[in-house]
């Protein structure tokens, strides 16, 4: 079977491995910069809002809709600091919210 561990060589594993985990440590720095962001400027949750309205609705979205309003629902009903804590949460049960956080700050945070 291709993509099999046992045919893929160990160096490669390797270097898949280190990706993987550098991609994760990357996500990871960027939600607890978001997080410290959306502290610091508690309005960014109102363009945040603006920004899923739109996101939903633009047919481009549609197969990402059921996280979208999952957002809108956040948003609408928690307060900066609760929404802080989402991004920085690990737990499976905030993993969808924190890997598909709407634009909270700059391009270049």
């Amino acid at each position: 079977m291709i993509g099999s561990p046992s045919v893929i060589p160990p160096d490669v594993r390797s270097q898949r491995g280190r990706f993987i985990r550098e991609f994760v440590d990357r996500k990871k720095k960027q939600s607890l910069m978001l997080a410290d962001y959306v502290e610091q400027h508690p309005e960014s949750v109102q363009t945040a809002i603006r920004h899923v309205d739109r996101f939903l609705a633009s047919p481009g979205h549609i197969r990402i809709h059921w996280v979208l309003n999952l957002w809108r629902s956040v948003l609408k009903s928690s307060s900066p600091q609760e929404v802080a804590a989402i991004l920085r949460d690990d737990s499976p049960e905030t993993e969808s919210l924190r890997e598909s956080p709407p634009y909270f700050g700059p391009p270049d945070r």
